[in-house]
């Protein structure tokens, strides 16, 4: 740092620091128990800026006299770049491997990150465990129909209209498979269809309503062919009926 800077830095009130003796004040204490607060506040210390931060406190305080002095301590936290105590820890980790040294909640932080990346794997293996044992549980076949009204119910069919994120990948869940508002599944091939659809829910329902129109038309054609049917029937009785009638004019009397 030049005399420039150092100038323009006092003032500005505020006081440089060995970075490194800042480091290693705090080598024998396991930070990863510390709060966000006070890894911020060794942060700011490290990067000279300490000063800034309580004329900042002082500056506000001031033009915000009914503020609690909480609220305006995390308003400057929050201006001066602090998000949370995990940030933080990477900040710390970042900068003493940048000298070369280390400290004493590096072990217990990489141990807890193994810890929470193996737990998340676990939890991983549990849901995709639960989810095939309840596909498992189904039966193996069921209706065209009744596969297509389960699908067309189910919630999960409007979860890709609603999520913002396309690149989201959609998953269904034992929940969805065994105990959605409108019944388990039918099948196992129900499920599979549903994975598959609830992508595209505009061409599954026009998949359906095109199903449903062919079904209506296919209705009506019976019901014309059974009245026709009908007429036919009413006719030949007619006729029958006006034989028999005919015939008996007909016979001479004895």
């Amino acid at each position: 740092m030049d005399e420039a800077e150092v100038k323009a830095k006092q003032e500005a009130g505020l006081k440089t620091c060995d970075a490194r003796a800042a480091a290693e004040r705090y080598a024998n204490e396991d930070v990863s128990k510390w709060t966000g607060t006070k890894l911020f506040m060794v942060r700011l210390e490290r990067e000279g800026r300490k000063q800034e931060w309580y004329k900042r406190y002082r500056e506000k305080a001031a033009e915000n006299p009914d503020v609690t002095s909480t609220t305006i301590r995390c308003q400057v936290r929050k201006d001066m770049g602090f998000i949370g105590k995990k940030d933080e820890l990477e900040h710390y980790a970042a900068f003493h491997e940048s000298l070369g040294l280390t400290y004493k909640g590096k072990k217990n932080r990489e141990k807890q990150k193994r810890h929470r990346a193996k737990k998340k794997e676990d939890l991983k293996k549990e849901v995709i465990k639960n989810f095939e044992s309840a596909v498992e549980s189904l039966p193996n076949e069921a209706s065209a129909d009744d596969i297509l009204k389960w699908i067309s119910n189910h919630p999960a069919m409007s979860r890709w209209n609603r999520t913002q994120d396309k690149m989201t990948v959609l998953k269904l869940s034992r929940e969805d498979v065994l105990e959605p508002p409108h019944g388990a599944a039918p099948c196992k091939s129900a499920v599979s269809e549903l994975q598959h659809w609830m992508y595209t829910p505009a061409k599954f329902f026009e998949k359906l309503l095109d199903k449903r129109v062919k079904q209506a038309a296919a209705d009506v054609n019976v019901k014309e062919e059974e009245e026709k049917t009908e007429r036919v029937v009413d006719d030949v009785s007619e006729i029958e009926t006006m034989l028999k009638s005919v015939s008996k004019k007909d016979t001479p009397k004895k």
